[in-house]
C-alpha cells in the first residue's frame, strides 16, 4: 500500500498546476538567487563584555529571503523552499482533482512509521525534496559559489564596516535612550555634564 501511494498519488500531485508553479518558482530561485544588499546585524556582547554587532546574511530572489550557512554556502534544495509551500500543494489538490485512493491527508503530510509489517511512507514534502535534489544539485552548487563571491566581496569592502558602525550606533542609541528615559525631564545642561564626565571616567578606565 505504502508503494502504490508514493507509485500512484505523489506522480499525480506532481502534475497539478500547484506543484508545477512552486517548482518553475524554486528554479527561478535557484538560477538568480544573490546576496542581498544589507545583513541583518544582531547585537552581541555587554554585561562583561564589549558589544558589537553579529551579521546575518541573506539570499534573495524578489519576496523570496533566506539565511545561509556562511561558511558553506547552501548545499540542499530545501534553502529554497519551504515545508508549507509543498503542504499547500497538497491542501489545493489531493481530494479535488488528485483522487485520493483511500490515503489520509495528514499521511501525504507527514509520513507513517513501520506498522506491523507494513513498511512506513515517506511524506510528500521529503519524497519532493529527494527528487528536487537530484534535479538541481549542481545548480544549486553554482549559486551558493556565486552567492559565496558576493559575499566576500562585500566582507572586505568600505561598505560592509560603514554598515556595521551604522548599526551598531542604532543599538547604542537605542540602549542609551532607554537608560536615560527616566532622567528625561532633567535639564539639557545637567544631561549633558553627566554624559560628558560619563565618557571621560570611561576613557580613564580603560
Amino acid at each position: 500500500m505504502a508503494t502504490s501511494y508514493e507509485d500512484i498519488i505523489y506522480p499525480l500531485l506532481l502534475k497539478t498546476t500547484g506543484f508545477k508553479l512552486l517548482e518553475e518558482e524554486i528554479k527561478q530561485r535557484v538560477a538568480n538567487a544573490k546576496l542581498r544588499a544589507k545583513p541583518v546585524f544582531e547585537l552581541c556582547g555587554g554585561i562583561d563584555s564589549v558589544f558589537g554587532v553579529k551579521p546575518r546574511f541573506q539570499a534573495e530572489y524578489k519576496d523570496w529571503v533566506q539565511n545561509f550557512d556562511t561558511d558553506d554556502g547552501f548545499h540542499s534544495i530545501q534553502s529554497f523552499t519551504s515545508h508549507v509551500e509543498i503542504v499547500n500543494v497538497i491542501n489545493d489538490h489531493f481530494g479535488v482533482d488528485v483522487k485520493t485512493y483511500n490515503c489520509k491527508r495528514e499521511t501525504l503530510i507527514n509520513g507513517d512509521r513501520w506498522r506491523g509489517n507494513r513498511p512506513p511512507i515517506t511524506s510528500f514534502p521529503q519524497w519532493v525534496y529527494s527528487r528536487l535534489q537530484e534535479v538541481y544539485e549542481d545548480e544549486i552548487t553554482n549559486t551558493s559559489k556565486k552567492v559565496m563571491q558576493q559575499l566576500r566581496k562585500y566582507q572586505t569592502g568600505e561598505e560592509y564596516v560603514q554598515d556595521a558602525k551604522e548599526a551598531l550606533v542604532t543599538f547604542c542609541k537605542h540602549k542609551v535612550s532607554k537608560a536615560l528615559m527616566p532622567w528625561r525631564k532633567m535639564p539639557n545642561d545637567v544631561l549633558q555634564e553627566a554624559i560628558e564626565q560619563f565618557v571621560a571616567n570611561s576613557i580613564l578606565d580603560e
